[in-house]
C-alpha cells in the first residue's frame, strides 16, 4: 500500500513578529527574523480504495464519508485538517495520522507546521508541484479562510527551515537565509514552557485593533529596523550583542500589545536577570506558552534550575 510521510518544523520568532500581520504588513511592509527548530508535525497519509476518511490527531479520532466533512467551527480541534482536505479534489478516501513533538498553542507556530506537513503529503499523493513559497502561501490561506489571524513568518520557517531574515509587502523576499545555526546557540538559548497554552488568535485580534494607534505602528516599525542587526549577530555567534537587540525587540513587542505579557512572564524575566541571563522574549503572540531565554552559556544550568523550581 502507498504510505506517504511528511514532516515540517516549527519556529522560534526572534524579532519583527507582528509586522507580518495585515494591515501593518500591507501598509508599511514588515521584516521578521526567525529560526526553525526540530519540534515537528508529522503527517502520515495512506490512500484507501473506498470513500471513507479516517483521521487521527491530538490523541483523538474522527471518521467521515468522503465529501461529508463537518462545517468550520463544529469541531474546532480538527478545523485546520478539514479545511486543508477541502482545498483538494481527491480521488478516494484515505487515512491521515497527524502527530506533533511539542505542545499545541504554545507560541512556536504549530498550526503552520501542521498545515505545511499535510500539504506536503497531499501534494505528493496527487503529484502536485508547488514551490516552497507557494506551499507557505497555501498554508497561510487555509488559516485565513478559517477566520484566523495569521501572519506569514510561521509558514516560511516551516517550509524553508534554517535561519530566516525576510521582508514582505505582500509576498516575502529573503534578505538572508541560512540552513546552519552556529553551535554556540545550543548553549545560549533556553526554550522554557510556562505550563499553559493560549488562543493566539484572541491576542492577535487585540494587536490588529491597536494597529490604528500611532504608538503601536511606531513600535512595530522600530522592531523591523532591528532585524538586520539581529541576523548578523546571530550568524556571527555574538551572544551579548545579539541579546541587546533581542531585549529591545521584546520591549517593543510589549508596547504593541499588553496581552503579550503577564505577572508570571514578568517574574520569569526577573529570575533570568537575577541569574545573570541577558533576557527573555515571549514566543508567538505571547501571553503564555513558550519563553525564549538568551544567556551566556556558563549561566545556563543555574537559570534552568531556577526556572524549574519556579515552574
Amino acid at each position: 500500500e502507498m504510505r506517504i510521510i511528511s514532516r515540517a518544523p516549527t519556529r522560534i520568532g526572534l524579532m519583527g513578529g507582528g509586522s507580518d500581520i495585515s494591515p501593518f504588513s500591507k501598509l508599511y511592509g514588515g521584516q521578521v527574523l526567525n529560526i526553525a527548530v526540530g519540534i515537528r508535525h508529522t503527517c502520515e497519509l495512506i490512500p484507501r480504495n473506498d470513500d471513507w476518511i479516517w483521521i487521527e490527531a491530538l490523541g483523538e479520532s474522527r471518521i467521515h464519508k468522503y465529501n461529508d466533512l463537518p462545517k468550520s467551527g463544529v469541531d474546532s480541534k480538527f478545523d485546520l485538517i478539514y479545511q486543508t482536505i477541502r482545498s483538494y479534489v481527491l480521488p478516494s478516501g484515505f487515512q491521515l495520522i497527524d502527530s506533533f513533538d511539542g505542545i499545541q498553542g504554545s507560541g512556536i507556530g504549530s498550526s503552520a507546521s501542521a498545515a505545511v506537513s499535510m500539504i506536503g503529503a497531499f501534494n505528493r499523493w496527487l503529484d502536485i508541484k508547488q514551490t516552497k513559497l507557494e506551499i507557505a502561501k497555501k498554508a497561510q490561506d487555509i488559516e485565513v479562510s478559517l477566520g484566523w489571524i495569521s501572519g506569514f513568518q510561521d509558514q516560511i520557517a516551516s517550509v524553508y527551515g534554517g535561519i530566516n531574515n525576510f521582508e514582505f509587502k505582500g509576498f516575502p523576499q529573503f534578505i538572508a537565509h541560512s540552513k546552519e545555526l552556529p553551535e554556540i546557540w545550543n548553549e545560549a538559548f533556553i526554550l522554557f514552557f510556562t505550563g499553559k497554552t493560549r488562543n493566539s488568535s484572541v491576542i492577535q485580534e487585540q494587536l490588529v485593533k491597536r494597529m490604528n494607534d500611532d504608538a503601536t505602528v511606531d513600535a512595530l516599525y522600530k522592531s523591523t529596523l532591528l532585524v538586520d542587526r539581529g541576523y548578523d549577530f546571530l550568524w556571527q555567534g555574538k551572544v551579548e550583542l545579539f541579546a541587546d537587540v533581542f531585549n529591545k525587540s521584546w520591549k517593543l513587542k510589549k508596547k504593541t500589545n499588553p496581552l503579550v505579557t503577564n505577572k508570571k512572564i514578568n517574574k520569569i524575566e526577573r529570575i533570568v536577570k537575577e541569574c545573570k541571563g541577558y533576557g527573555i522574549k515571549g514566543m508567538g503572540a505571547g501571553g503564555e506558552g513558550h519563553i525564549l531565554v538568551v544567556t551566556e552559556p556558563r549561566y545556563k544550568k543555574i537559570i534552568i534550575r531556577n526556572l524549574e523550581e519556579f515552574g
